[in-house]
């Protein structure tokens, strides 16, 4: 018989109702993705434990959803505590390890090499260090005491990187949109032919940043490296190769790689 899936919800007399759901319905059901006809297991509310029998009075549940049983159930069903199985709590956890690993990763670089650490590296710190995250807090609340006990285990300094942008002023509307999103704009002007954007962004996000404007711009934009928080590098070792030429990067061909000359991408 398959086990069902436990709803719990406290009254406003502080007394333990559960209830019964057909596995993993309850949060389809608060997605959307799931019909409410589809979602209970047994139409009952129980008082504590469910396996003790014990059932809700009429009178209470009334006192309690005016509605009637249906709509009690309902309300149960969105606003109690669904008790996950094990199966579904250890993917929680590994979405939310991966979420934080990759947090990381975009964030944060090795001071050594002024570039981030390898996905790989990263998880295996969080096994070192023994780390389980909670996978019902946010992924940045939880890196923020996990990197307070990487010392000795991996090396970390969070960074940002700035940069100047001159995109020809035909590519600048659509620009526009791809730069916020993977930027923030600290200053801009325009002259007869491009937009001048100041920008400042984390070493994470410079390889997806200059992807997007190649596909836009088909390559005719630039993009200067102008400095670095703390010395810290890009989202690839041409970054900080970058660095190590005050900023400026050599000239590309029609064609290269995103990424491939951080600093500069020049004009046709």
């Amino acid at each position: 018989m398959t086990e069902p899936q436990v709803v719990r919800y406290k009254t406003s007399k502080g007394v333990d109702w559960e209830i019964l759901c057909k596995p993993g319905a309850a949060q389809k059901f608060r997605d959307k993705k799931l019909g409410f006809g589809n979602v209970m297991m047994a139409d009952e509310i129980f008082v504590g434990h469910y396996q003790k029998g014990e059932r809700a009075k009429p009178a209470d549940i009334a006192a309690e959803f005016p509605g009637g049983l249906e709509k009690a159930l309902e309300h149960i069903v969105l606003n109690g505590s669904i008790a996950l199985s094990q199966k579904e709590r250890d993917e929680k956890v590994k979405a939310k390890t991966a979420e934080i690993v990759n947090f990381i990763h975009k964030y944060y670089v090795d001071p050594k090499t002024n570039g981030p650490h390898p996905v790989t590296r990263i998880e295996n710190a969080l096994t070192t260090l023994k780390i389980h995250p909670d996978p019902d807090i946010p992924a940045d609340r939880q890196v923020q005491d996990i990197v307070k006990k990487m010392p000795g285990v991996l090396a970390l300094r969070k960074c940002e990187m700035e940069a100047t942008l001159s995109i020809p002023t035909q590519f600048a509307g659509s620009a526009a949109g791809v730069i916020r999103k993977f930027a923030t704009v600290n200053r801009e002007r325009y002259t007869d032919t491009a937009a001048v954007i100041e920008v400042s962004f984390v070493p994470g996000e410079y390889d997806a940043l200059v992807a997007e404007l190649t596909k836009i711009t088909k390559g005719d934009f630039q993009i200067d490296v102008v400095s670095q928080d703390h010395g810290a590098g890009g989202s690839s070792a041409a970054a900080a190769a970058a660095t190590a030429k005050g900023g400026k990067g050599g000239k590309g061909g029609k064609g290269m790689k995103p990424g491939a000359h951080p600093s500069k991408h020049p004009k046709k």
